[in-house]
């Protein structure tokens, strides 16, 4: 496949909804590399090939799978990888169950991610610290990356992501760990309207129509979803289930007009009681 061009992999990230602290995080991080890899041009300061690894925080559905396929593309782009592969990996393909399987695992996941990136999704998983005896298992994986993050300096990034508190107290565990992670970019949560526009924008893309009308209820529902959600209210994931949910009642509502008096825009038009009513306490606060 054909290489994009920075501007064209800029442009994409402008086009996503929200995130306006995370892409500008982004451009900064790309301004970074190019300055830091033209003084390398020039013979300034060190020699050594430039280290990036990157702690990504944010809560479910914020789109940090999505933000770290965008800076493999970008890493690529601006030459500072060789290619824009992104592994995407999580606590169950890292820790073994018995001795000496678990830095196997981790050497492949990192030999497979060489010139990309290694993404560990809820990274904190890795290592229970308050699991019975002490995570044995979780404490080689992170032994493990370390290693090998070190010894492979400049070869890979990796991606480290999660809630944003865990993922404090995981650096933690091991005073090197938290050193080796050269950037901490966080991604808000979504405003209301940022999830009214994420669902317009569905219904765009499969050419719904959204009368004023129903967008009024749309943006009471939303409303009703934030102002009672909880750690594990899932952003623009939720959205996308209120999305199919409604075309669900959409459809059974059509399915009950006599076919006779049906026209093409009963196929188009999202009517307010096609909208699904939040259930009650959906996400509620836990006590």
């Amino acid at each position: 496949k054909q290489a994009k061009s920075l501007d064209k992999i800029m442009a994409e990230l402008d086009s996503f909804i929200g995130m306006k602290s995370i892409k500008e995080a982004i451009r900064r991080l790309a301004v970074q590399v190019v300055f830091m890899q033209q003084r390398l041009q020039l013979g300034i300061g060190s020699s050594e090939p430039m280290s990036l690894n990157i702690v990504l925080t944010g809560n479910p559905g914020t789109g940090k799978t999505t933000i770290a396929r965008k800076m493999g593309e970008m890493f690529k782009a601006i030459g500072l990888l060789p290619t824009d592969n992104v592994i995407e990996v999580s606590r169950n393909q890292m820790v073994g169950k018995y001795m000496g399987e678990t830095p196997k695992l981790v050497n492949s996941l990192c030999d497979r991610a060489m010139g990309g990136i290694l993404f560990i999704d809820e990274a904190y998983t890795l290592y229970d610290a308050d699991g019975g005896n002490g995570d044995k298992f979780g404490k080689e994986a992170v032994e493990a990356l370390m290693k090998r993050m070190e010894d492979d300096k400049g070869k890979f990034v990796v991606i480290a992501a999660g809630y944003r508190k865990e993922m404090e107290t995981f650096l933690k565990i091991n005073p090197g760990l938290e050193s080796r992670f050269t950037h901490r970019l966080n991604i808000e949560d979504y405003t209301e309207m940022e999830l009214v526009e994420i669902f317009k924008s569905l219904a765009r893309k499969k050419q719904y129509v959204l009368p004023e009308t129903t967008e009024a209820v749309l943006i009471d529902t939303i409303h009703h979803l934030c102002m009672n959600k909880n750690r594990s209210f899932g952003n623009a994931r939720e959205i996308r289930s209120l999305f199919d949910n409604t075309i669900s009642q959409l459809s059974m509502r059509v399915s009950a007009i006599p076919p006779s008096l049906l026209s093409e825009r009963d196929y188009q038009v999202i009517e307010p009681a096609d909208i699904p009513a939040p259930m009650p306490n959906q996400f509620s606060p836990h006590p």
